[in-house]
């Protein structure tokens, strides 16, 4: 997870395009791929395969990454 100093860093961020404009909460992500919220955690920190960006208690999930994991987890 990339982190930013403040929330305003991380909106300026979107606005630039240096993060998705399409993203979602990690309550969100975890009601998508029906885990819990702990889970959605710990992958973004040990395992890094959701993009996510932070600032100060702010956590945003790149939707594509969310996709990309129903995707995984319908093939297996």
């Amino acid at each position: 997870m990339k982190n930013f100093k403040s929330v305003s860093e991380l909106a300026n961020a979107i606005a630039s395009g240096e993060i998705p404009s399409e993203v979602v909460s990690p309550g969100h992500a975890a009601a998508l791929l029906g885990v819990t919220r702990q889970a959605i955690n710990d992958r973004i920190h040990r395992s890094k395969s959701l993009d996510a960006w932070g600032a100060e208690g702010t956590v945003l999930i790149s939707m594509r990454s969310i996709e990309e994991a129903l995707l995984k987890r319908e093939s297996s």
